[in-house]
């Protein structure tokens, strides 16, 4: 009567997705999407207490690098994912572009970090993090379709263990 979904019938959130856009759906690549919220939510909650923004991401770095918890070695492997995905040629690419940087988002920190091979520890994990927010923020606010999501999967797994990185060194902080 009112369009309302039955509360009787079993609801299939994967159907009705595929249904709305269109399209099929793999579960094992939304598994990695789903997970994010989650990762995004602790890391949100414990390492930025609620609060995250650049400026606040910034700050935790900076506090875990006073401690002496940062090494680069724990941070090659996603350095060298984000550069090869957002440099050609040694400049940043139309990927890079596609971040959607908004004017507070240290977007030249990010592109130094990515354009360079000769960066301090804390300013890399910087931008790697900062490059994780702006993936955030363009899933969350749709940027990213869902109809495109797909060619995602990758960014997920890989920012999916960074923040489990981050996290773990906040906790021995």
């Amino acid at each position: 009567m009112w369009g309302f979904l039955s509360m009787n019938k079993q609801f299939n959130e994967i159907k009705w997705l595929e249904k709305y856009v269109g399209k099929s759906i793999e579960k094992a690549n939304l598994q990695n999407i789903r997970n994010f919220v989650f990762f995004w939510s602790l890391f949100e909650s414990k390492v930025c207490k609620n609060s995250a923004n650049v400026n606040s991401i910034c700050d935790k770095v900076d506090e875990l690098a006073s401690k002496g918890r940062l090494s680069i070695v724990d941070y090659n492997e996603f350095y060298k994912y984000f550069k090869e995905r957002y440099v050609s040629s040694g400049k940043v690419n139309y990927k890079f572009n596609s971040l959607s940087f908004r004017s507070n988002d240290k977007k030249e920190l990010v592109k130094k970090v990515l354009e360079s091979d000769e960066c301090d520890t804390g300013i890399v994990i910087k931008a790697l993090l900062i490059i994780v927010y702006r993936l955030r923020n363009n899933l969350f606010h749709g940027t990213k379709r869902i109809e495109t999501l797909d060619t995602q999967i990758d960014n997920f797994k890989i920012t999916n263990k960074l923040l489990a990185t981050v996290i773990e060194q906040y906790d021995q902080s």
